[in-house]
């Protein structure tokens, strides 16, 4: 009798045995299916590849380098196009005007061989099924100027809003931003230039910053910053150049939805 309950004990705890070595291993299996099988996006890589347009003009006297991005990879095929439909738009606008101003070069002495010059360039700071964040930074010279122009140009897009974004569209609602987002601005900008050594005109920052949309149209978006972009002579004077601010996002909370 005391064997036979023996050998019933044993054979309860071999069942045990195997009945958890079959719960770890499904449990196994499930943790592996967790982690070899969750959802991707599948969706291609979003980049830009780069377009040229290139014309030496001897005759007229002027010089066109252009370098301009399409968006490619966008799941949203559609919106696509339109970002890449209005950057061209942009694009050809500033060489047909640039021709036109162009086409009959002046006569000025000692500048018989001078020519006008267009170049545009672009950066991009963010690239994704979220957000698309590029810059155009174009430099102009028409003969006879005592030097070229820079200014630069930003488009952004929610792309799952399908919309072209400006700053307001980011602001929390109900709240003061515009006045926040100038006081913030106006440190960062007299912070940056004091770094370079520049001479700090007050006036000019203050004007520049001061909280008004036409102050703002130039800004990236990157993955934890706002960039703030600001034309020659907006904050400081032509010497100093374009400035560029990164404010982290840390810093804009009440003020930005991101």
């Amino acid at each position: 009798m005391a064997k036979r309950k023996a050998k019933r004990y044993f054979l309860h705890k071999k069942y045990l045995s195997i009945i958890l070595y079959l719960l770890l291993l499904l449990a196994a299996v499930c943790a592996l299916k967790s982690v070899f099988f969750v959802k991707t996006n599948n969706s291609p890589a979003v980049k830009t590849e780069q377009k040229v347009i290139k014309e030496d003009n001897s005759t007229k006297r002027y010089t066109i380098d252009v370098q301009y991005p399409e968006v490619v990879g966008l799941t949203d095929t559609d919106f696509q196009k339109q970002i890449n439909t209005e950057i061209k738009e942009w694009i050809d606008n500033e060489v047909g005007q640039f021709k036109k101003e162009n086409s009959s070069p002046p006569k000025i002495k000692g500048l018989e061989e001078a020519k006008a010059q267009l170049f545009i360039k672009y950066s991009t700071a963010k690239l994704d099924e979220q957000i698309v964040s590029i810059g155009l930074e174009k430099y102009e010279y028409s003969i006879g100027q005592a030097h070229g122009t820079t200014n630069t140009t930003t488009f952004n897009y929610s792309v799952k809003n399908r919309k072209k974004l400006s700053l307001t569209d980011l602001f929390v609602p109900g709240c003061d931003c515009w006045q926040k987002l100038s006081k913030i601005a106006s440190s960062a900008v007299t912070e940056d230039l004091k770094k370079d050594g520049g001479i700090v005109d007050t006036d000019l920052v203050a004007a520049g910053t001061a909280p008004k949309a036409e102050n703002y149209q130039n800004f990236l978006l990157d993955r934890n910053s706002l960039i703030l972009i600001f034309d020659p002579y907006q904050v400081a004077p032509g010497a100093a150049g374009t400035r560029v601010v990164n404010l982290p996002f840390s810093k804009l909370r009440g003020i930005l939805k991101i």
